[in-house]
């Protein structure tokens, strides 16, 4: 974690040497607490976070279905199948 004080003391090496150790930084002054991370990372959140919330509206429109492993093993092959003929 990356005071304010080393912030401003250090700049933008100490967030290199913190992502470096921990692949992200936190930032705490006395009033809030910020997370960096390298723009892979951060790109790599908001595509999850998008398909998360894809999810839940397929979900909500009734377009999930819930199966067990052997279940969803046994739709896959069935597919396979039949794309194969």
């Amino acid at each position: 974690m990356i005071t304010a004080n080393e912030l401003k003391i250090k700049g933008i090496k100490a967030i290199t040497e913190e992502i470096k150790k921990h692949q992200q930084a936190i930032i705490k002054t006395d009033k809030e607490e910020y997370i960096v991370l390298p723009r892979k990372d951060y790109e790599k959140a908001k595509r999850l976070d998008r398909l998360y919330l894809e999810f839940l509206e397929q979900k909500a429109q009734g377009k999930v279905k819930k199966l067990s492993a052997d279940e969803h093993i046994k739709e896959l092959m069935d597919e396979l199948q039949n794309t194969s003929k």
